[in-house]
């Protein structure tokens, strides 16, 4: 109880009126409100990256936000879960999870910038005001009843975040996300792959399902973003389709991205021939590409229509300079022959290992779906019963206040002694209640985040095979990395060990998938004896309350043995992801060394400048001491998630053998894997297609 008080009483003192717009007011004390609860529930990451990576992002969507009287702020709850949510006071959460679902930054900008049309729209304040009423919303700005409007808001608070909001502001925030994404200088298109991959995961993914509960996929979504991408020149009124584009391509420029920056810059000269900014970005673009002739038109094309350009005069004066870089970032790999005999192991054990996995998997999916279901199921049960979500000594006082005096009742009847006895024993019920109430919410917010992350390592484990067959079907990547016989020793030695690490994995799989049955059975029994206890109760029957009391100790015991379970259950999953961490980590050094091979220095060094959020000087000394961009990127990923000096690092490492497992011992951090993934995914994104010949777009007269 104390601790309530407390809480509310911070929340009056820090939320008192100044006189300032009242819709707003009302947007803090909700979100101050609301956010005091999250957090209570959920822990937030201390990854460094992770949170780097969050909030860069975070800041660019903020400073298109139409809402400049309502500053965003974003934080990550770290469980595997794939959510988001945004509150009223300009708080947007981003769970663990969703941000390793994410494929690349411009999936991540359309989920916050979704976030915060949510905001811009007052979504929240308005699903508040009808389900509270005005004058309840009243109460919260009148100093004399704030707490009692506190509690109320907090029982209703959680029922609210489940139910979510209603379509048409789903489709306001859509629009707006798209708006704020392009604004930011993102593709729309991440919200385009975003929706797809709603549709495909649907029903198919544990993780997905509380955000899909409550954002639902459509087909209809799904067009409109696609007809949003088609026709850029209609997601914001002030913004024509050529000056969209030219934005467009400025941020994938920024990132290093310059075969798509080049798409987009060139797309806009289609729709106005002179643009300067485009003509201007396109010379840069293709300067840093080296393809230099082009770039030299170009620069000359922007002093046409604007002879004082700086810019342009500077791109120029750099093109007198002879290029001193090679062209590529390291030679180009000699093509031989790989042995047939080492390549149809390697493509044996991969096959075979592929085979057990899809058997075993699509049982282990299916089975993590089922679970999560469950829970879904038991926290509505629990969200159903009386008073949920008040603080301490509010839950039992309004379903047992007729039970304990009043309307002629024994309680009036008895003597001061008893009724003192009387009141001691029901607050003691009271706090039974309380214990065990909090223990099965923490046993659901747990068993939810166990399936997460097991379902998470299933689907790695799933991404690596996959790489693997890939990568052994690609004949000339396969003919780069066997190109002598020293190195393709290293390759086999590599690939049966990852081979072997997933296959460890597999065989546990099914131990954790029994445990895990065994903790919803007991987190099952725990909500039932906590809902036959609020029954009991509720009879307002006086020989009941010993049962009722008996009920409360199973549910606290059930529970609090389920989240003990978890926990252990939580770290065997731990140890043994560490091992498919690695593997997955090690598929994005080979995909990335590869890609170095035919990308010029420069660019390389910018890529993993932005993706790793570090100086350009961090990326080139790395890289120096490091055999390839590969290795370059996982020490300078692993010494930022861990807050150590990346240099230092690959100066002293050996990088033959097994220095992967020196340098990531235990599990690997998110924010590695997620900057790895994003960093891979837009890389190889850039050669989806044929780079542009070395020609600029002609000069209309």
């Amino acid at each position: 109880m104390r601790r309530w008080i407390g809480i509310i009483a911070l929340i009056g003192v820090s939320l008192t009126l100044t006189g300032c717009d009242l819709d707003r007011e009302v947007e803090k004390v909700l979100g101050a409100i609301s956010q005091t609860f999250l957090e209570m529930s959920y822990d937030t990451t201390d990854d460094p990256l992770l949170t780097e990576l969050t909030e860069s992002v975070g800041r660019r969507i903020a400073e298109v936000s139409p809402r400049r009287d309502m500053p965003l702020r974003f934080r990550i709850f770290n469980t595997g879960e794939a959510n988001a949510l945004a509150l009223p006071n300009g708080r947007i959460y981003v769970f663990r999870g969703m941000l390793e679902m994410a494929d690349t930054e411009d999936e991540l900008a359309a989920v916050l910038a979704h976030e915060a049309g949510h905001v811009a729209g007052r979504h929240s304040l308005k699903q508040f005001r009808l389900s509270l009423g005005i004058s309840l919303l009243a109460d919260l700005l009148n100093l004399n009843k704030r707490s009692e409007a506190i509690q109320t808001v907090a029982g209703l608070m959680s029922a609210l975040y489940q139910l979510g909001y209603s379509r048409q502001q789903e489709s306001d925030a859509d629009t707006y996300g798209i708006r704020l994404a392009l604004l930011a200088g993102y593709d729309p298109n991440g919200s385009v792959t975003l929706f797809q991959k709603f549709a495909q995961e649907e029903g198919q993914r544990a993780r997905w399902m509380v955000y899909l509960s409550t954002h639902p996929p459509s087909a209809k979504r799904l067009q409109r973003a696609k007809e949003a991408v088609a026709h850029l020149g209609t997601v914001q009124p002030d913004l024509p389709a050529f000056a969209a584009h030219t934005r467009i391509a400025d941020g994938y420029a920024r990132r290093g991205l310059y075969q798509h920056a080049m798409r987009h810059y060139e797309a806009a000269l289609k729709e106005q021939p002179n643009y300067p900014p485009a003509l201007l970005g396109l010379a840069q673009a293709k300067e840093a590409w080296g393809e230099r002739d082009a770039a030299r038109q170009l620069y000359e094309r922007v002093l046409e229509r604007d002879p004082d350009n700086a810019a342009a005069k500077e791109g120029l004066r750099r093109l007198q300079t002879p290029s001193e870089s090679p062209s590529l970032s390291s030679p180009a790999a000699v093509k031989t022959v790989p042995p047939s005999h080492l390549i149809t192991e390697v493509r044996d054990e991969w096959e075979r290992l592929r085979a057990e996995l899809e058997q075993r998997t699509g049982e282990h999916l299916k089975a993590a779906v089922g679970v999560m279901e469950l829970g879904r199921t038991l926290w509505e049960q629990l969200s159903a019963l009386p008073s949920l979500g008040k603080p301490v000594g509010a839950r039992l006082t309004v379903t047992l206040g007729n039970h304990r005096r009043g309307n002629g009742s024994a309680f009036d009847r008895d003597s001061p002694f008893d009724r003192w006895q009387s009141e001691m024993r029901w607050q003691a019920l009271e706090r039974r209640w309380d214990d065990a109430y909090d223990a099965c919410v923490q046993a659901l917010i747990a068993l939810h985040a166990v399936v997460a992350d097991w379902e998470g390592a299933q689907e790695d484990a799933r991404r690596v095979v996959t790489f693997w067959l890939q990568l052994l079907a690609d004949e000339p990547t396969l003919a780069a990395q066997l190109s002598n016989a020293e190195r393709a020793r290293q390759f086999a030695d590599e690939a049966f060990a990852a081979a072997t690490a997933l296959g460890r994995w597999v065989t546990t799989s099914e131990q954790n998938e029994d445990a895990l049955q065994a903790i919803v059975r007991q987190v099952q029994r725990a909500v039932s004896a906590l809902t036959g206890a609020a029954n009991l109760l509720q009879q307002r029957r006086s020989g009941f309350d010993w049962a009722a009391e008996m009920r409360l100790i199973d549910a606290r015991a059930f529970a609090r043995s389920a989240l003990a379970d978890t926990r252990l259950l939580l770290e065997r999953v731990a140890d043994k992801r560490a091992e498919v961490d690695r593997a997955l980590l090690g598929t994005y050094r080979i995909r990335l060394a590869a890609l170095e091979e035919k990308t010029p220095a420069p660019v390389v060094h910018q890529l993993l400048a932005y993706h790793l959020r570090v100086p350009l000087e961090t990326v080139a000394a790395v890289r120096r001491n490091a055999p390839d961009a590969g290795a370059a990127a996982l020490v300078i990923a692993v010494a930022k998630a861990q807050r150590k000096d990346a240099v230092a690092i690959a100066t002293t490492m050996d990088f033959r053998g097994e220095w992967l497992q020196k340098l990531l011992p235990s599990r690997a951090p998110s924010g590695v894997k997620v900057a790895l993934r994003w960093l891979t995914t837009a890389w190889e994104r850039e050669w989806d297609s044929q780079p542009p010949s070395e020609t600029a777009p002609p000069n209309p007269k």
